[in-house]
């Protein structure tokens, strides 16, 4: 795997990329990740060195797991899963390796669709959670 910020330059969303990240116990944690965010094409923001990841698993647990969030794909002739809540952010300074595959189309929409969902669901526990009886802290 590369370890250089040439693939934060050509990383585009939806390109399916290898990301090496380390757990709370220091063991290394591989896995594909679909890319959903480039911080160099956020045009709110003037940082370039973080991209975010949608977790891909081929494990086949996922399939009897109920669970709005989650994209079935074939990826590289495999049943997989992307999750769409579960996200990994990574730094230039972090190992990935772009694949160079383009998702199909149905499963852009579908993980559009998912994500979506997740993150409406986010909104609403952030404006009904925390402090309910209005004092400010």
């Amino acid at each position: 795997m590369s370890c250089h910020s040439k693939p934060f330059d050509q990383i585009q969303p939806f390109d399916l990329f290898y990301g090496l990240k380390y757990n709370e116990f220091g063991n290394k944690m591989p896995h594909y990740y679909v890319c959903i965010y480039t911080q160099k094409e956020d045009k709110n923001n003037s940082l370039v060195s973080d991209i975010y990841g949608l977790l891909v698993t081929t494990n086949p647990k996922y399939q009897s797991i109920p669970n709005d969030y989650f994209v079935s794909a074939q990826i590289y002739g495999k049943k997989a899963f992307i999750c769409c809540d579960k996200m990994e952010r990574f730094v230039l300074t972090d190992e990935i390796e772009i694949k160079g595959i383009k998702l199909p189309q149905m499963v852009i929409d579908s993980i559009l669709y998912r994500f979506k969902k997740f993150t409406n669901e986010v909104y609403r526990q952030m404006e009904n959670g925390g402090n309910k009886d209005g004092n400010n802290y």
